[in-house]
Formats: structure tokens, sequence, C-alpha cells
């Protein structure tokens, strides 16, 4: 994810916890809201993001998707609702020179403009403190009987230094390994009660780490300058800092001094030092909302401790997680050799090394190939350890031909294989969905495949004129059977002899594989396959071949092919499904 990406996600985030503030803020424990903007820290700072089906935006990818699938205007390859994948630095190489689209903003100029903004941001950040802490300096230990005392009776693990100064005008307390409570030389050391609140606040900064929470969101404000709703995030979360401190302190001494502790916040606010951002100060300017909030301090009960864990749970899963991507559709890797498969793009620069028996791409190897619009798969090697810079690849056609191949990421090449081409050619007049009502019609399944026998489906396609082939969604052709062990196919339709040679040989053990517009099954004696693996190669750790593996469509066969010593294919055999889950993981 870019920043601008994490930017933008997290503005959502930021919105939505700025509602729960406003509605919430006196009715839940004031740490609540602490974890919430922790949350949003996290979805600013962190440059990737978790799917989830619980996520908002997969709800509303899915609310679009349908309104757009009932007006008849679904594109297959655009999401509702963006997950975000950073596609930067996609490489064309063609045949022909393939020109790129230059951005209308200069992407150098943007990013010099950001790097700008963030020291800019970041030198008034540390300009304002370097000058404070040099101030700071000039403060002398406290000798005071109570102070000491106070130490004593609440020592930490760290050094706390508590000392006075004449720079100030009210307590603040500043550093992270060596905090230092800093008061002011004018304190009235004779007014314990007082004083007590003052270090029961400070000291309460210094055991949560407020002081280092408030450098993280100072560089979360210097990365993402640009965004307004951050700005908010920094000042609200600021004060919640101290509302929450506020809350600790009412909490030690008891509801019965929330007046007293407010009134001592108002004198010390008529006496309030300059601005220094990074550090905890007693009073702020929102004093009118520190007193309403304390003043509104009530017990907490149980069931306000588990609202509040609802509460944050329920937002981090809906706002700060993604969309959750469909899975794809099972893509079956073309059974082609390694020169075959580089014979096909040499014009684009793909080359195969017989030695390392690997597909060469740039001088990168090559995992995988997807061409989208005959939805073919073409892989060597699957279970094999790939090198680092290995890489994925996709077709590009113009005007219905192939014009080169591209470098894409892992997350994007899994997003394209998840997406359906658009047809293309001589097209049934009847459209999918009808041809699925037509065959329901039939045998009544309610348009489910997986209750269709081999020959009920052959028919059913056959009268709403659809096109029928065989051996995965990336070949086509009419395979038929005479009865007489005869195979036929129309050639016309871009089958290969390779291809029917493969076919043929399943047949021979009782596998039929049939497809149509809207997918492929494979059928052995007449019933779903839900699990099927051949392996051309031999080698379990280097696979090369074909496997059909879905879920939930009816089969009940797992099958593996058995081949000899020479690659011959001599049977077909019945699996579990726990063998077939672990060939899954292993492959």
């Amino acid at each position: 994810m870019t920043i601008l990406q994490m930017s933008l996600s997290a503005s959502i985030l930021i919105m939505v916890v700025i509602v729960i503030r406003a509605l919430a803020l006196h009715k839940l424990p004031k740490k609540t809201f602490l974890a919430l903007w922790g949350i949003v820290l996290c979805r600013l700072l962190i440059p990737f993001s978790i799917q989830s089906q619980f996520s908002i935006y997969t709800l509303v990818e899915k609310i679009g998707s349908g309104i757009m699938e009932q007006n008849g205007t679904t594109t297959p390859n655009t999401r509702m609702f963006p997950t975000f994948i950073d596609n930067a630095g996609i490489t064309q190489n063609t045949g022909a020179t393939l020109q790129t689209t230059s951005p209308a903003v200069n992407l150098s100029q943007i990013m010099l403009i950001w790097i700008v903004g963030c020291i800019a941001c970041a030198l008034f950040f540390i300009v304002t403190h370097l000058h404070c802490r040099r101030e700071y300096k000039t403060a002398l230990p406290i000798q005071n009987s109570f102070v000491n005392k106070w130490k004593q009776e609440h020592s930490i693990k760290r050094t706390v230094q508590i000392r006075q100064s004449d720079k100030i005008a009210a307590p603040l307390t500043y550093g992270i390994w060596k905090p230092i409570v800093l008061l002011p030389k004018t304190t009235d050391y004779t007014d314990e009660r007082r004083l007590q609140y003052i270090l029961a606040h400070e000291y309460a900064h210094i055991k949560r780490f407020d002081t280092l929470l408030k450098w993280v969101l100072a560089a979360v404000l210097c990365i993402h300058w640009f965004n307004p709703l951050v700005w908010v995030m920094y000042i609200l979360s600021n004060r919640d800092i101290e509302l929450s401190c506020d809350e600790t302190v009412v909490r030690i001494f008891g509801e019965t001094i929330k007046s007293a502790y407010a009134l001592a916040l108002i004198g010390l606010e008529e006496k309030k030092s300059r601005f220094n951002p990074l550090c905890n100060n007693f009073s702020k300017n929102s004093i009118e909302e520190r007193i309403k909030a304390i003043m509104k301090i009530k017990k907490t009960s149980l069931v306000g401790i588990i609202l509040a864990l609802l509460l944050v749970v329920g937002t981090s899963t809906a706002f700060a997680t993604s969309a959750q991507t469909t899975a794809p559709q099972t893509a079956e890797p073309e059974s082609l050799a390694g020169q075959e498969i580089a014979d096909i793009f040499a014009d684009f620069g793909l080359t195969y090394d017989n030695t390392s028996d690997s597909l060469f791409f740039d001088a990168k190897p090559v995992r995988e190939i997807w061409d989208a619009t005959t939805r073919t798969l073409y892989a060597l090697s699957m279970g094999a350890d790939f090198p680092d810079n290995a890489i994925y690849l996709i077709t590009i056609y113009e005007n219905d031909t192939l014009v080169g191949l591209a470098e894409v990421s892992g997350e994007e090449f899994k997003r394209t294989l998840a997406t359906l081409p658009e047809t293309s050619g001589e097209e049934s007049e009847v459209k999918i969905e009808e041809c699925k009502e037509a065959v329901a019609e039939e045998d009544g399944t309610s348009g489910k495949k997986s209750d269709m026998k081999i020959e009920e489906r052959k028919e059913a396609a056959a009268e709403e004129d659809e096109e029928i082939y065989s051996l995965g969604t990336g070949m086509s052709g009419f395979l038929s059977n005479d009865g007489n062990g005869t195979t036929t196919y129309d050639s016309t339709k871009g089958i290969t002899e390779s291809e029917l040679a493969l076919m043929v040989e399943y047949e021979k053990f009782g596998l039929t594989v049939i497809g149509d517009a809207y997918g492929t099954e494979y059928f052995y004696k007449g019933d779903l396959v839900c699990f099927f693996i051949d392996n051309h190669s031999g080698d379990d750790a280097n696979f090369s071949g074909i496997v059909y593996d879905t879920e939930n469509n009816g089969g009940s066969y797992y099958l593996m092919a058995k081949r000899d010593e020479n690659n011959k294919l001599i049977a077909i055999e019945e699996i579990n499904a726990q063998y077939a889950d672990e060939i899954s993981s292993w492959r």
C-alpha cells in the first residue's frame, strides 16, 4: 500500500472514531478511545491490510456488485471497493514497442512536495521540543518532605525526578526512559491535597508511556501531514490522553474529589504555559471538555467494560481491514513442456532453459503465466522452490490480438486470476443466466449443474445453442462419443490434437471433462468429481500437470491419475478426501 492509500483507508476509520467519541465520550471508559486511536495509528503506519469477510468494505462490494448485476452492468474486471494493491513497477516486453500512459502529474514532483511537508512538520516538532528542553535544564530539584515521601510511596522501575522551574506556569512531564516531572516555582507546597492530584496525574502519564505515544502521534502527523483528518486525530487523541489520566486520578481518590479536582484544573488553566507538543501538560485548551468529563465520571460496570471491548473489536474488524477478495476460479495449468510454452511467447521475450527446466523473462525466472483471454494458466515445476526474483506474467491483448507480456506482483497476479474475461466472437443469443434457467426447467435442479449427468448436460446445452468444450475453460470444442469407443471433435473450435489425445486417455478410464460458458466439471462413471490430479512429471516435488480441486459442487469422487515410468497413463485411482488434502498441501 502507498502512503496515500494508507491515509485514505485510515480516514474512514478516523471519521468512525470521531462519531463514536461524540456519542459515547461520557458513557465509556476513557481508555476505550485510546484503544481506538491506537487502531488508527496502526492503519496509518502499517503498509499492508488484512482481508476480512466481516470488513465493511466487503459488504459494500457485495451490495454494489448485486446492484450492478441487477442492472446488467457488471464488469468482470472491476472491483466495487478496492483492495489496496500497489501495481507500480509493471514492465512490458512486446514484439512491437508499447507506449505507457504517463500520469497527468509528475510523480517525482508529488514526492518532492510530500517530503518537504514531512521535513517541515518534523522540524516544527523537534525545534519546539529542543527549545523547551533547553529551558527545562535550568530546573532545580525540589527539597520538600511531602514530595519526597510521595516518590517513595509511588516508586516505579524507571527513575523519576521531580523538579521545579521558573520557566513554566503549569505542571508537565517530559522524557521517556528517565522521566522528569516539572512543577512551577510558584507551586503551593502547603496545599498537599492539590499537590497529590497533580503528582497522581503526572505519574499516570509516566506509567502509560504517554510521552512515547505523543512522539508516535507526531511522527504519524509528519508522514500524513496532507490529510486534515489526521490533524483532527492528533488533537483529539491528545485530549483523550489527558481525559484518561483525569479518570485515573478520580478512580484513585474516589468520586467525592471530582469537584475539588475540577477546581484545581481551572486554577492551573489560568496559569497555562506555552505550547509544547511533545510533553504531557497538566492543563490543555480543552479545559471545558475535561471538567465536564470529570463531573460525569461514574463507576465502570461490567456491562460497560464488555461494551467497550466489543466496540473496539468490532470497529477494528469492520473498518481497519480491507475487502476480502473473491477466491479465484480453478485454472488448470496447461500441460505443455517448457519449450512449447516458450515457443508460444517467443516473440515477446520468453525463453526456456533446458538445463534448469525454467522459463525466463527479462533474465528473471518465471513462476506462472496467466492468459485471461483464453483463461489458460501456463506453469512449470509448480512444487519447486523458486528464487526470490521469480516473477509472475500476464498476457496483453489489443483488439483480440496477443501483443506482449507484463510482469506483475504475486498479489496482482492472484487478483487477475480471479477475474473473468469478457466473451468475444460468436456468442449465444441466450445469456448465461437464461441458460441456467433453461437447464433448471429441463431437470428441476434450480440451476445447479452438480445434479446433472453428462448426457443431460450436453443435451441441455445443445438445446440452448451453448458451446461445449473439454479439458479446462481455456480450450474449446465439442467432444462426443459414438458409443463404439470413437471420440470425435470439431477442429474448427480450436482444440489441439494433444488435448484430444489427453481427453481420449482419460475417457478410456471412465473420466470425462465437460465445460460450458460458466464452468468446467469432471465426471467419473457418470457422477461428479470434486478432486482430480494428474502429475505428468512423475516427481511430487516438481509438479507439472493438471489439478482440478473444487468444493461444494456435490461431487463424490477424489481421483488421481497413475502413470508408469514412461509417463503413460495406466490407471485413474480413487483416493480418500484426507489424502487429497495432503496432495493439495504439498503440491
